[in-house]
């Protein structure tokens, strides 16, 4: 399986997507080596994209705060609205994965097939919701649940950015 870091927007249409590294790898690791980090500013302008505490708290990516026990009502609340928004991107891949069921199973020989065939998958989602296409669920096939997986739970993602603390507190 291949790791893909994906942007949607709010239409859950796929902006950005990066997928390289077999395997498990953590979100900052991924995120520093994607092209997205060192285009953020042009990315984004005016806007922030929304990640999980896998990702460092950046000027242009803001994360919750780590929950120490100690955190203040305003950082709970801050850290609740934005895990209540992150569903659009979770909605995202349930969709992507509703469309095409093969990206449940990847059975490529060709590592660079699996690359352009999950490409080709997010232009085709994209295209899908610009025309209102549907597709319809064929009988006999029950959602299959997403899987996760998680290694490196030790692992500490990046110290967050100065700039992205600041931002994180003045959305507040």
């Amino acid at each position: 399986m291949k790791y893909a870091q994906v942007v949607c927007d709010h239409k859950r249409r796929i902006r950005d997507i990066f997928v390289d590294y077999p395997g498990s790898v953590h979100d900052s690791r991924v995120l520093r080596t994607s092209p997205l980090h060192a285009n953020l500013p042009d990315k984004c302008g005016q806007y922030y994209i929304l990640g999980d505490s896998g990702y460092p708290c950046l000027r242009y990516l803001l994360t919750p705060f780590r929950d120490n026990g100690h955190l203040t009502r305003r950082q709970k609340n801050y850290n609740y609205i934005l895990s209540f928004n992150r569903y659009i991107i979770e909605h995202c891949f349930d969709v992507l994965k509703q469309k095409f069921r093969k990206l449940y199973h990847l059975k490529f020989r060709v590592v660079a097939f699996m690359v352009h065939f999950i490409r080709a998958c997010a232009v085709l989602h994209n295209l899908f919701l610009s025309v209102s296409f549907t597709v319809e669920q064929a009988p006999g096939h029950p959602n299959v649940p997403r899987q996760h997986i998680f290694s490196n739970e030790d692992f500490q993602p990046d110290s967050d950015d100065r700039d992205g603390q600041r931002v994180r507190e003045e959305v507040m």
